[in-house]
């Protein structure tokens, strides 16, 4: 029998071991430069009014050579321009318009520049994504900043918006993570990998005055090319989903033309043909908009 004294004192030796079991469940991981997205801070509920939302209307379907799978779209200033296995070719995004012969592509730098120029981001293929910041201390002109890994690949450049940097992923995910120091505001798994390019713009419905603010978007063709994604930059959320055409599937990743509306390549199945899709962005009306978060 124990006494008194010793049942005190392995009671006392019980509760010690058991609370030395139980802390490394609630440490928190120590952040580093190389992975400043981990346990991010929940985002704060918006104030005020949502945004204007909107909804995809398909404008045109315009017939094209078939674009080359993954291939990116361009604009020349005046045509979208678009891969082919027989070589480059632009088209005007508007009915009836005929396709031509195009120049080679231009090559797109690595690294993509913020506005005002102070930052720097690039993703890199093996899930990597690295941002450097402008220093005059260095022969470059730049030094490291922050890098990041994900889960999946990353093979499609990222795009940047106000202080935000989105990229997708072959783990599904489209990342948004701040320019400044990386942390994640947010991830959302699409349902199927994200190795083509995003695009990212704001949307206000054409009028006088608003009574919502404007909405800032990110499009995404997920890899199985069922459909177009508008993700809200804000928090992720989706706003509008475009499926393709009944047995096509789209092949090369968003373009956000100057006035506003999207373009991206369409395959038919098996050999039927190929179009340029292009959509126009309806704003949604007042009321049918969700109250705010």
């Amino acid at each position: 029998m124990w006494s008194p004294v010793q049942a005190r004192l392995a009671v006392f030796l019980g509760a010690i071991l058991f609370l030395l079991t139980q802390a490394p469940i609630a440490q928190t991981p120590t952040t580093t430069r190389d992975s400043p997205n981990l346990y991010p801070a929940a985002l704060p509920p918006r104030k005020g009014p949502l945004p204007t939302r909107f909804a995809f209307r398909a404008e045109a379907d315009i017939p094209i050579p078939a674009p080359r799978p993954g291939s990116r779209l361009q604009w020349t200033g005046e045509r979208v321009r678009f891969e082919t296995d027989s070589g480059p070719m632009e088209i005007e995004p508007a009915p009836g318009a005929d396709p031509a012969p195009s120049v080679p592509a231009i090559e797109e730098p690595p690294w993509v520049t913020a506005a005002g120029e102070r930052f720097r981001v690039r993703t890199l293929p093996e899930g990597r994504v690295e941002a450097q910041k402008r220093s005059r201390l260095t022969k470059s002109g730049w030094r490291r900043a922050w890098s990041l890994h994900v889960a999946g690949r990353t093979p499609s450049p990222p795009v940047l918006l106000g202080r935000r940097v989105f990229f997708g992923s072959v783990d599904g995910q489209v990342y948004c993570v701040r320019l400044d120091n990386g942390h994640r505001n947010w991830a959302v798994d699409l349902g199927d990998r994200v190795s083509m390019a995003l695009a990212a713009g704001t949307f206000a419905p054409p009028g006088a005055a608003q009574s919502r603010p404007t909405l800032e978007f990110v499009l995404a063709v997920p890899d199985d090319g069922a459909s177009v994604v508008a993700l809200d930059a804000y928090d992720g959320s989706r706003v509008a989903v475009h499926p393709a055409a009944d047995r096509d599937m789209l092949v090369t990743p968003p373009l956000l033309l100057p006035d506003g509306r999207v373009a991206v390549g369409q395959v038919g199945y098996v050999g039927s043909g190929a179009e340029l899709l292009v959509l126009r962005m309806e704003p949604l009306p007042e009321e049918s908009a969700p109250a705010a978060r």
